[in-house]
């Protein structure tokens, strides 16, 4: 994610229609008001229909005349109290209609839509510029399952998640607080034990049921899970404490509704712990994927070597480059 703008804006109704200013903490503006300006939509890459999400491969053309590709993440905001009173009871929605499906005895169903901006109100992600692997990353892909042994991950794998973490200047900006730092909830500064717990990209740090934020350690010689040993005990235990202490303290949500795990495969390879809300669901928190951090501590405690030695198997799309490596050992 190298020289990439990733920013969250509040969206409403068109891409093409720029939304208002959105405002940070003490009323600065946080993000360009018109960062969608510009773009035209060249293809879907994605539709989550239970996720009320759609993911577009976007096209700008800059001052130089260069034509551009970029991502646009468009995901409806869940109702809360406020906005189902909108729809509801606001006689003022001039706009507003409703069109039936059906009536039987007691039940009746119906497509309603509101003029009000607050119901209608759209999350959005741009990544721009975007690579080729951002791209794939959001396109809807057939995806296998991979049983990577020790062996291969030493012979053939490992080298490759090296090769990927050379690409994590976005996470190196974070670390040295050349951008996001007025996202951060809390720092370990330490440099070996140390980490900064900031919200993930996607989470709009508002619905605590969609509650997503990130650990990411200091340290920039630990790629993934398969790194880790029982010397990087302090550093788990660390983050674990202090990082549900914040949660607690920012947000008021218990321990006990947190799930902790880091992913194997990750998607950037700087060792990072990923906390939510016990209520998200989705492919970040699948079996094959998902490894609880409680669960790490105590498979290192009982083999210092655990993740070296163990086979770990994930789902891998059929665009991802590491099908290159597991075709050649077919």
């Amino acid at each position: 994610m190298s020289n990439v703008n990733s920013c969250q804006i509040s969206m409403k109704r068109k891409l093409e229609q720029p939304p208002p200013a959105a405002q940070g903490e003490n009323g600065e503006p946080a993000m360009a008001p018109r960062a969608l300006e510009g773009f035209s939509v060249h293809k879907q890459l994605n539709c989550l229909t239970d996720k009320k999400t759609v993911f577009l491969h976007v096209k700008k053309t800059g001052e130089d005349g260069e034509e551009k590709d970029g991502v646009v993440i468009l995901e409806k905001t869940p109702f809360d109290e406020s906005s189902a009173r909108v729809l509801l009871e606001d006689n003022r929605r001039v706009d507003s209609g409703e069109v039936s499906d059906f009536t039987n005895d007691v039940y009746c169903g119906m497509s309603v839509a509101s003029g009000s901006d607050h119901v209608n109100s759209v999350k959005a992600t741009l990544i721009f510029p975007a690579t080729e692997k951002h791209i794939l990353k959001y396109t809807s892909q057939e995806r296998f399952f991979f049983e990577e042994t020790a062996e291969i991950y030493e012979k053939h794998t490992k080298q490759f998640s090296i090769e990927q973490a050379s690409n994590c200047q976005w996470v190196h900006n974070v670390l040295e607080k050349k951008s996001e730092s007025e996202r951060i909830i809390f720092e370990d500064a330490d440099p070996e034990n140390g980490f900064i717990l900031m919200p993930g990209m996607r989470w709009d740090s508002k619905d605590l049921n969609n509650l997503h934020v990130i650990a990411i350690v200091h340290r920039r010689d630990l790629f993934s899970l398969r790194s880790l040993n029982s010397s990087h005990l302090p550093l788990l235990r660390n983050i674990q404490s202090k990082c549900l202490e914040a949660i607690v303290a920012k947000y008021g949500v218990k321990r006990d509704k947190v799930r902790v795990f880091v992913h194997y495969r990750p998607t950037y390879y700087h060792l990072h712990v990923h906390f939510t809300a016990i209520g998200v669901e989705g492919a970040q928190v699948h079996c094959e994927r998902a490894h609880m951090l409680t669960d790490v501590i105590e498979n290192i405690q009982l083999d210092s070597e655990y993740y070296s030695k163990r086979t770990l198997t994930f789902a891998v799309a059929q665009q991802d480059p590491l099908m290159t490596i597991i075709k050649d050992l077919q």
